[in-house]
């Protein structure tokens, strides 16, 4: 899939899928945005968002009145950022720096404690990757 930067409304709908994890139909994003976008406006981007590669049906569901088409994601959210930050023209040790500057600069509320395991995890992720790739 050739990378395509999302629009505003399709970032809205992305964020949806990839916070439910889990295939939705049109209604369901529909009752989820509360009026944040009219249904119409709502399938035109479901299909922009198909024709982009970023999701696919997956099924029907059975509404009151006809059946609706499941739709579920073909790209983690890790793996647009990583994208975008890589159609920014950012290289290798680029990602490494934003990786430090995260930790650097701890969430607001972020505990010592949290900000260690968080260091626990990026580590088993290294060490993982080096065990993978000696084989």
């Amino acid at each position: 899939m050739e990378f395509e930067l999302l629009r505003k409304g399709e970032k809205q709908v992305m964020d949806i899928f990839w916070s439910k994890g889990k295939p939705l139909t049109s209604l369901d994003l529909h009752a989820i945005m509360k009026d944040g976008m009219s249904i119409a406006h709502l399938h035109r981007t479901l299909q922009s968002l198909k024709q982009k590669g970023y999701i696919a049906v997956c099924g029907l569901e059975e509404s009151v009145t006809h059946p609706t088409r499941k739709f579920d994601t073909r790209i983690e959210k890790t793996e647009y950022v990583a994208r975008l930050v890589e159609s920014q023209g950012l290289c290798d040790s680029a990602l490494a720096q934003i990786g430090l500057s995260f930790l650097r600069k701890p969430k607001k509320g972020q505990s010592e404690e949290d900000r260690q395991k968080l260091i626990a995890e990026l580590e088993a992720m290294l060490e993982e990757y080096k065990n993978g790739e000696d084989d």
